[in-house]
């Protein structure tokens, strides 16, 4: 019923090295732990400037398509006024023209 006191210090022995085991153990999980969040954070790091650099480049689209849409209406704008004046005549009977027909498409309803 009695433990020797060798076999204390043998069970002690035991029981650090399981301690001193289970430390490494942790250290290395925690090591890996640590390197996978660092890897996923450069690899979220790279993916969102990737995504910056296509939305910016899409802005830059946008704007471009924008305003050359902005000019061509400008430019349109322009050659009808220029036909106006140039060409009254005409140009009061296809307005009238257009009256007539919308009206009557308005006023079959």
């Amino acid at each position: 019923m009695f433990v020797s006191a060798k076999e204390t210090v043998n069970d002690k022995d035991r029981v650090d090295s399981a301690v001193a085991d289970a430390k490494d153990h942790v250290k290395d999980g925690v090591h890996r732990i640590k390197k996978d969040a660092q890897d996923t954070v450069g690899k979220v790091k790279d993916d969102l400037s990737s995504a910056a650099s296509v939305m910016r480049n899409a802005g830059a689209q946008a704007r471009d398509f924008v305003n050359s849409a902005s000019h061509g209406i400008s430019n349109a704008s322009d050659n009808v006024a220029s036909q106006i004046r140039h060409n009254p005549l005409p140009a009061a009977f296809l307005a009238v023209g257009l009256g007539v027909v919308i009206g009557a498409l308005f006023s079959r309803r």
